[in-house]
């Protein structure tokens, strides 16, 4: 039975923790590779990209591996497209984190400008986009020509689990795309609250303005999201501001009520002063 080195057995968390770069391609090991090799050749395959892609593809881990293990370059595939970014578009996280144990450049871009974990946010794969950024992908570039970022995007598909997964992995809840949007206004719009109470507690601006003028608050009027908004306003949207603008949007008497009688803005507990009895 063949025997495997350490750094193919660790996971990519610890090999980020014990020093190793992202993308630092994984020493080859002649012996191991010697002996993958002979097994490929026993099995009738060879060591080409072409075919290691389509293993890739097909989500094969054990072959992925095998290939791996005799010396197969892992940012190497049969088309422009990164086998990170194949793994990582279908799902396959076992094949992801062989990808990047071996060293597989986590912001490589594809010929459209476009990394793995873009990739990943746009087809809804969130414990991918967990591996990928634990790897040492960068959850806040921006998409080559629209300038959205992961965050944004992940909100515009509509998948909550992967703006989990992004803010949990230091996505900047406050980056916008190129009409000046974050995340916040697409969650706000669509009346997602879960969502905005976690972009509200990360940080996200809720007096943020696009550039055509409007705010989180005025899309949840807009679209009657009642709880959104009194989320929002707890949060310290100004409702003043655009009250004229708000008070014309709004349909439901619920939402007349609500902007007419704000809730109270939400702080933190102020310090204890010096000397006060507890």
């Amino acid at each position: 039975m063949r025997t495997r080195t350490l750094v193919g057995a660790v996971s990519v968390s610890l090999l980020l923790t014990a020093g190793a770069e992202a993308g630092e391609k994984r020493p080859v090991d002649p012996a191991l590779a010697s002996a993958a090799r002979a097994e490929l050749e026993s099995k009738g395959m060879k060591l080409d990209s072409e075919r290691f892609a389509g293993r890739v593809r097909n989500g094969d881990a054990a072959s992925v591996r095998l290939y791996l293990d005799a010396g197969q370059d892992p940012d190497k595939g049969d088309r422009d497209t990164p086998p990170l970014e194949e793994a990582a578009t279908r799902g396959h996280v076992e094949v992801v984190k062989l990808l990047l144990d071996a060293g597989a450049n986590p912001n490589l871009k594809n010929v459209n400008g476009q990394t793995p974990l873009q990739e990943a946010v746009a087809q809804r794969q969130a414990e991918v986009v967990r591996v990928l950024i634990a790897g040492g992908a960068n959850p806040n570039l921006a998409y080559k020509g629209t300038g959205d970022t992961p965050l944004v995007r992940a909100a515009g598909v509509g998948s909550a689990e992967t703006l989990k997964a992004l803010l949990e992995g230091g996505a900047d809840p406050n980056r916008a795309d190129g009409n000046g949007a974050t995340a916040l206004f697409t969650e706000a719009q669509q009346g997602h609250a879960e969502t905005v109470k976690l972009l509200l507690a990360k940080g996200a601006n809720p007096n943020v303005r696009a550039a055509g003028g409007g705010t989180p608050l005025m899309m949840a009027v807009v679209m009657d999201h009642v709880d959104v908004a009194r989320m929002l306003l707890a949060a310290g949207a100004d409702g003043k501001k655009d009250a004229q603008v708000l008070s014309a949007s709004a349909r439901s008497p619920e939402m007349k009520k609500l902007l007419a009688n704000p809730p109270a803005r939400k702080s933190a507990s102020a310090p204890a002063k010096k000397g006060a009895s507890k």
